[in-house]
C-alpha cells in the first residue's frame, strides 16, 4: 500500500455543511421528520429552512380557516425543541427532546389536536 502525502486547498463560493449535504446528520433527520408530517396529514405546505444566530433547523406554517400557526423543529447550544407558535393568539410551546422523532411525534400531536378543533 502507497500512502498519498498530498493535501488538497480548495476555496469554496458557498457556506456548505459537507455533512448535511450528503444527506446525513441532524438538519436532514429533522426536515425528514417534518416532510413526513405534512405528508401524513396531507398538509400541501412547504417546510422551510430556518438559520440564525441561535436557532437551526426546519418549519411549517398550517393554516385551517382564519388559524394558522408555525411548528418547527429546532436545536441551539440548549438542545433539541418541538416548537408551536399561535398565529392568532400571544400563545406558543417549546417542548424540549431527546431525538427527533419525539420532536416529531409532539408535532403531530399538536396537528392533530389542530385538524380536530380548529
Amino acid at each position: 500500500m502507497k500512502l498519498v502525502r498530498e493535501s488538497l486547498n480548495e476555496k469554496f463560493k458557498e457556506k456548505s455543511d459537507p455533512i448535511a449535504d450528503m444527506g446525513i446528520g441532524l438538519m436532514p433527520e429533522i426536515e425528514r421528520a417534518l416532510q413526513s408530517i405534512v405528508d401524513e396529514y396531507d398538509l400541501d405546505v412547504p417546510v422551510d429552512k430556518m438559520n440564525d444566530d441561535f436557532y437551526h433547523g426546519y418549519s411549517f406554517l398550517y393554516e385551517k380557516g382564519k388559524h394558522g400557526a408555525y411548528y418547527s423543529i429546532t436545536y441551539s447550544e440548549n438542545g433539541l425543541e418541538a416548537n408551536y407558535t399561535d398565529n392568532n393568539q400571544p400563545y406558543d410551546d417549546n417542548q424540549e427532546c431527546e431525538t427527533v422523532e419525539e420532536a416529531r411525534e409532539v408535532i403531530a400531536g399538536w396537528i392533530e389536536y389542530a385538524q380536530e378543533n380548529w
